[in-house]
């Protein structure tokens, strides 16, 4: 009885997880403040976007502070330019399970192959007609 409890509950959280983790997705947030006439909410969920952004605005912050500039070297440069894009292109081609949002239950299984395969019966009539 204890066990069915605790499942029933393990199964309740493991979906409310899919359901926000599908609602944090960027294609469905951009979706959503289409339809809607809310405020956009500005977040960064990239972590390499973050910390780029984050080092930029210190490096401007103490810019404007000391009232001199900082050297930024070659490199520098290029890994964030890099850090950036790589973070976009995450977010844009992240979709992630949007299932949790049409209240599918259902766990996603691994189909059972039905033998070896299409090619393996390709090559077997492939080795019968040689022969």
């Amino acid at each position: 009885m204890y066990d069915k409890e605790e499942t029933g509950a393990k199964n309740e959280k493991a979906i409310e997880r899919s359901k926000q983790r599908a609602l944090n997705s960027s294609l469905i947030s951009e979706l959503v403040h289409e339809s809607t006439d809310s405020p956009m909410e500005v977040s960064h969920h990239s972590n390499l976007k973050s910390k780029v952004l984050r080092d930029q605005e210190d490096r401007n912050r103490f810019e404007e502070e000391y009232m001199t500039r900082v050297m930024v070297s070659k490199k520098q440069r290029s890994q964030e330019r890099r850090n950036l894009q790589r973070s976009e292109l995450d977010t844009i081609s992240k979709f992630g399970n949007i299932g949790a949002l049409e209240d599918v239950h259902e766990t996603m299984q691994k189909k059972k192959s039905k033998g070896k395969g299409r090619l393996n019966k390709r090559l077997k009539h492939k080795k019968r007609k040689f022969k």
